[in-house]
């Protein structure tokens, strides 16, 4: 009975062993499989941020005749990955009256929008000053309008 004892605590030591070493290698996996997948992550979303980027920079806005357009509401869009959005835009007597942004760019400041609506609204056109720091939101947002008014 003794050799047995000793037996089954050899085992249990062996085990033991295997089990710490076992543990410490899926534990190791786990992390790589974990570290891939935060990397993955950074890789998806800092494409996204730039996709599409320099095709709105690149983007001409052109000038839309509003004496041509009746009264009515009129939906826009643009698509440009991060920089999509959806506007719509309100023409009374020859003349935008409001714009209201329907579906906004994933990471546009409300601010911008406001400033590039003041703008439009005062000029009645869209040749108006390109927010600061925001040269891309702000042709995707003017891409929009003019879309609205051009596409209706």
């Amino acid at each position: 009975m003794e050799n047995f004892y000793w037996f089954m605590h050899n085992e249990f030591d062996i085990i033991k062993r295997k089990g710490v070493g076992f543990m410490k290698k899926k534990r190791h996996l786990f992390l790589k499989i974990f570290l891939s997948l935060i990397l993955i992550m950074v890789l998806a979303c800092g494409g996204y941020a730039i996709l599409g980027k320099q095709k709105t920079l690149d983007l001409t806005i052109g000038s839309v005749d509003l004496s041509s357009i009746e009264d009515g509401v009129y939906r826009g869009r643009y698509s440009g990955f991060r920089w999509s959005n959806t506007v719509d835009v309100t023409i009374a007597d020859h003349k935008i009256i409001n714009i209201t942004v329907v579906k906004g760019q994933a990471v546009a400041p409300v601010t911008t929008y406001d400033a590039l609506e003041k703008q439009i609204l005062e000029k009645q056109d869209l040749d108006v000053d390109t927010v600061a720091g925001a040269t891309a939101n702000t042709k995707a947002y003017l891409k929009a309008v003019e879309n609205a008014l051009k596409d209706r």
